[in-house]
């Protein structure tokens, strides 16, 4: 079992791996997919000499039938890849109204949240290797909308990396990334809190702060 002083102590041991391998990346870029998984990614970002941002999601939950898929900050929406093709086109028929409110909900949640700091400029990342970084990942829904927000922007490479996750979600990165970077995974996966000893973590105007300011961290 993976365990973790903090997110830093994570963050800089994934650093340790990737510099390991003996990967050099030209043009790396940092997104955290959460304010955990910011703090991680500040130590890739400080060992790589890499840019970095945050993407902001939120989950879009059907009463009574669970995650029905999740909405990013740039009005992205991915269904759930744990459904079955048959139940997701039932979940869209029957709840394709709810869904909808859902996503604008979320979409003005978020940015309202986010504001004008938060807002990644994809013309920014293009032709750079961008690092998805999460704390930890039960399910693969955070990587989903992710590399659904990152298929328009011409990319070097993809590459996942994250302290620990489950076996699903490890195969999931294997299909969608380039590279990927795992410590740790874990097979009953509780809450991600539960693998580090330390949970203080940032609020999303730190987490911002945090990715505006690992330049000046290098």
């Amino acid at each position: 079992m993976q365990y973790f002083k903090d997110r830093s102590e994570a963050g800089r041991l994934l650093a340790e791996k990737i510099k390991a391998k003996g990967e050099f990346y030209v043009n790396p870029a940092v997104i955290a997919l959460n304010e955990g998984g910011a703090l991680v990614g500040a130590e890739l970002a400080r060992a790589l000499h890499a840019t970095m941002y945050i993407l902001e999601t939120e989950n879009i939950d059907i009463p009574g039938e669970g995650t029905a898929g999740i909405a990013s900050s740039e009005g992205n929406f991915t269904y759930s890849s744990m459904y079955s093709a048959g139940q997701m086109e039932e979940m869209k028929s029957d709840y394709h109204q709810v869904i909808d409110q859902e996503r604008l909900r979320a979409f003005q949640k978020l940015n309202r949240i986010i504001g004008r700091d938060g807002v990644i400029k994809k013309q920014l990342l293009k032709r750079h290797e961008i690092i998805l970084v999460s704390d930890g990942l039960k399910d693969p829904l955070k990587l989903e909308i992710a590399v659904d927000y990152l298929k328009p922007i011409a990319a070097r490479k993809i590459i996942i990396a994250t302290p620990i996750a489950t076996l699903p979600v490890v195969d999931h990165m294997h299909l969608a990334a380039d590279e990927l970077f795992c410590l740790g995974v874990i097979d009953n996966y509780m809450t991600t809190d539960h693998y580090y000893e330390e949970n203080n973590l940032p609020t999303h105007e730190q987490a911002v702060e945090i990715t505006q300011k690992i330049v000046l961290n290098w």
